[in-house]
């Protein structure tokens, strides 16, 4: 795997989490599904969602719901219930590159813990017929993108909420981790037994701050620590032997600038620094010269975001989030096996993000939709039916509260 595509994973798994303070104004008898950070750009006054109950379990107490949300291949559904004084949790996401299983629990307000994990091996074997010449004998075994293991847990400090989780899995690309062995026996010769093996792998480590906000004038933070190291390698093909090391840290503040009984305002902004190394181990025989052999790469974002909710009377509230990079600074210098040095700079104000969203709620029930960027500026495909274009919404999300 090139450094590029592990330094773009490294910023991905750099959420920016909506790690959302106690509800101060806006306040609904259901729960806001994970797609709700998204529209209100992750700021960490606005109202908790049930993805950061998953993330800090501890903060569950009282509430018990279940949920979830679709968005092409990305999908999420989750539970919570209260059973021999413990809150029990339970979260499955779809996304390859992550675990998808989360299962756990908490004692309210103190701490809460549990397991990550997925399952994703595979095996086969191959035997020609006996009169085959040569008969041939194969047994391949396959670890794909996504399988590992990991923990993670939450503790009530007092001032502040602390969060993390460790995690060892097997990365893209799909065919992750996996070892061959073919063994061809021509008749009356000796038997020759070629064995293939590559593997993808990924450990990650994360840990979180959390101080709420307490109502209007009064300011939330949040900080996320990542430290990941992936290496990837294809054994003795000797064709693949990286290994990249980053670490980042992120801060987050958010303030509700006004608010009534149906509607609140809510600025605050995003800080963040990823710095990732990247080293090339093969010897100079097996690689181009002017292939890169090590790298530095370095980013640093200043993201403000501003967002609201709307009640609208009937059960209806819409929401608006936007955001954009006011500095984004990207620095990498490279070196070559040949040990030429490059180094590149770019410093931009970019990424805008606007989304729109609209809640329908009744008593303990909502249905959530983030609408689509493209029917807003296209409008609906009502003839055609074109399919995953011009629809209504982006994405949907549902949550129950019992």
């Amino acid at each position: 795997m090139s450094f590029k595509k592990l330094f773009a994973l490294g910023l991905v798994m750099v959420p920016m989490v909506s790690l959302m303070a106690q509800p101060a104004a806006v306040r609904s008898p259901v729960y806001n599904t994970i797609m709700q950070s998204g529209i209100m750009q992750g700021n960490v006054a606005a109202d908790l969602t049930t993805s950061d109950y998953m993330l800090i379990p501890h903060l569950i107490g009282d509430n018990q719901f279940v949920a979830g949300y679709g968005l092409d291949v990305n999908n999420n559904a989750c539970l919570t219930f209260k059973s021999i004084g413990f809150n029990w949790l339970g979260d499955i996401d779809n996304n390859a590159d992550r675990l998808r299983v989360k299962a756990g629990l908490a004692v309210s307000n103190v701490f809460g813990a549990g397991l990550l994990y997925n399952l994703n091996k595979h095996g086969l074997s191959d035997e020609s017929a006996s009169n085959a010449d040569p008969v041939t004998k194969g047994n391949t075994s396959l670890t794909a993108a996504g399988d590992g293991i990991g923990l993670f847990g939450s503790f009530n400090l007092g001032f502040a909420h602390l969060y993390g989780d460790l995690s060892y899995y097997f990365a893209s690309p799909a065919d992750s981790s996996y070892h061959s062995e073919n063994t061809s026996t021509p008749a009356g010769g000796a038997s020759t037994t070629v064995t293939a093996d590559s593997t993808h792998t990924r450990f990650n480590i994360n840990v979180g701050l959390l101080k709420p906000g307490s109502g209007q004038g009064s300011m939330a933070f949040g900080a996320l620590l990542n430290v990941f190291d992936a290496s990837a390698s294809d054994g003795d093909a000797k064709t693949i032997k990286d290994n990249t090391f980053g670490i980042g840290i992120s801060g987050s503040c958010g303030t509700p600038i006004s608010q009534s009984e149906d509607f609140a305002v809510f600025l605050g902004g995003k800080v963040g620094i990823m710095t990732a190394f990247y080293t090339n181990g093969l010897d100079t025989p097996n690689v181009a010269l002017a292939s890169v052999k090590s790298s530095t790469t370095f980013d640093f974002y200043i993201r403000p975001n501003v967002s609201f909710q709307k009640q609208l009377g009937h059960g209806f509230e819409t929401q608006l989030g936007a955001s954009a990079n006011l500095l984004d600074m990207l620095l990498v210098n490279s070196k070559t096996h040949a040990s030429a040095k490059t180094g590149s700079s770019d410093v931009t104000s970019n990424n805008a993000t606007v989304a729109l969203g609209l809640r329908w709620k009744k008593d303990n029930f909502a249905i959530d939709g983030e609408l689509s960027k493209t029917m807003l500026a296209s409008g609906p495909y009502l003839i055609s039916g074109n399919t995953g274009v011009g629809n209504l919404f982006g994405s949907l999300g549902v949550s129950l509260g019992f």
